[in-house]
């Protein structure tokens, strides 16, 4: 089947342009697939709001689909690499690591340990961050370097200012 668009002649027919959208083998299909969720909610919800289109529903879903289906469609593998995985990657490594550190925060300075007590227990945890970030070094995963510093940078503020933060700790009780 041809498709004409003006001077535009595509050869393909619509079960050709869904086996092409839907690749099996493609290794970013449940990416593409949420990402094209995110694109259509995103492109719904902007075009209900807006006064010239929002008022008819069905041209508002129906470009909300073609939208997100062109742009999930034709989105390069190295697109989705670098700029959905790489950054929810990192967005996870933070929360995975900064998440204990602040009830660790919380559990050290409710209980009533001693300055050491707190600095020993800041010590370990910087060392099991410590070993997780040379792990991570050791098989090549290279991405959240960067994160790995500020934490480490955080812990090292941490210990530092042990007693000032006690100190605003006991001050609140």
């Amino acid at each position: 089947m041809i498709f004409k668009f003006g001077t535009l002649k595509i050869n393909m027919s619509p079960g050709d342009i869904l086996q092409q959208y839907i690749n099996f083998t493609d290794s970013f299909l449940m990416m593409r697939l949420l990402f094209f969720l995110l694109i259509f909610i995103v492109i719904h919800e902007i075009l209900k709001r807006t006064p010239l289109i929002g008022t008819n529903k069905l041209n508002s879903l129906i470009i909300s689909l073609l939208i997100a289906a062109m742009s999930s469609l034709y989105m390069k593998e190295e697109s989705i690499a670098n700029f959905i995985i790489v950054p929810y990657t990192t967005l996870g490594v933070i929360l995975l690591f900064t998440l204990p550190m602040f009830l660790i925060l919380l559990f050290i300075h409710k209980t009533a340990l001693t300055e050491n007590g707190r600095k020993v227990i800041w010590g370990i945890y910087a060392l099991c961050i410590g070993y997780i970030w040379y792990s991570f070094n050791a098989n090549g995963y290279y991405i959240d370097n960067d994160v790995f510093m500020i934490i480490a940078i955080l812990i090292f503020i941490l210990i530092v200012a042990d007693k000032q933060i006690n100190k605003l700790f006991k001050k609140k009780d």
